[in-house]
Formats: structure tokens, sequence, C-alpha cells
């Protein structure tokens, strides 16, 4: 069936392409799994302009099957800073702490996500903290855990647990 409607398309072309037949064919590609094509007559599709949100996702779906994650950054980057959401976020950090990104960069990128609240995992508020001890800032680190706590992402019921004892201590320092 998908191939009929590649077919049919393709043929259709051959007396006039438009940007709209070439987003069919990227659409069924993508359907059928055939990433290469479909990445490839979304390029043309775009004749230039950027891709929109469904574009980029199907992009970052393409490089995370083909194992990719440098072309997988580039996407997830573009994803964050023109449709900002907790999901695309996370999937960036994750992919920044797999490339050892340094400590600097780490805290820049923990800082926005903070500024636009996009930090949705305790481990986020934590490494946060973290990254801003490293760099000297205790009050910045202490604001990261309190909001933490203040979200309920951070539980402080266990004095014994790790966050709870970088709580207290940053709340010393400060």
């Amino acid at each position: 069936q998908y191939d009929k409607a590649i077919a049919n398309t393709q043929e259709a072309m051959k007396s006039g392409a438009t940007s709209k037949d070439y987003e069919l064919l990227y659409r069924v590609y993508a359907i059928k799994g055939d990433c290469g094509n479909a990445l490839q007559n979304l390029d043309k599709s775009l004749g230039g302009r950027p891709a929109d949100e469904k574009g980029l996702k199907l992009r970052n779906a393409c490089y995370f099957k083909a194992k990719d994650d440098a072309k997988r950054v580039v996407v997830v980057q573009e994803l964050v800073k023109r449709f900002p959401n907790k999901e695309y976020f996370t999937a960036l950090t994750d992919l920044y702490r797999g490339q050892k990104v340094d400590d600097r960069a780490m805290l820049n990128i923990y800082r926005y996500g903070f500024e636009k609240d996009l930090l949705e995992r305790d481990a986020d508020y934590v490494a946060y903290a973290d990254q801003a001890l490293n760099a000297g800032g205790e009050n910045e680190a202490l604001k990261a855990l309190e909001k933490g706590v203040a979200k309920k992402l951070i539980k402080t019921d266990d004095q014994n647990n790790r966050t709870v004892r970088l709580l207290n201590s940053t709340k010393t320092m400060a």
C-alpha cells in the first residue's frame, strides 16, 4: 500500500514536483521506517526553510535509530531552542552527559533549563546544584535544591539521603 503511494507520487512528480509532493513522500517513508529516504525528501520539501517541530522530531528519531548522537545533539538543541519543553530538555541533558560536556557548559545548560522551568527530575536539580557548587555558587545551588523540594521532586524525609545531606550542607555554606 505504501509502496504504491510512493510509486504513484514519484510518477506524478515527473511532470513537476512541488514541496507538497516531497512532504507526502517524506511522511510515507517515515511511516515505513525508511529514515534515509524520509530525511532526503524532508529536506527537499523544506526548500531551504528550517524544519518545523514534526520535521525536527523525525530527524531526531532517525538519528536515534542510527545511533548518531552527534547529529541528534544538533537537532535536539534546535528543538529546545525553538520549541522548549521538558521532554526535549531532558533528552538534551542526557545526550550531553553521554558526551561528557565540560562542567561550565553543563552549568549553563542547567541554568537555562532552570530559568525556563524545564527541569523535571530530581537528578536534574541535584546535578545543577552540584555544578553550581563546583563553580562556587552556593546560593545558586541552594536555590536549585529548594525549587526541587518545592516541586516535590526532591524528597526530604530521609535524613541519610545524599540529596538531603547536600541540601543541608548547602544551607550551611550559603
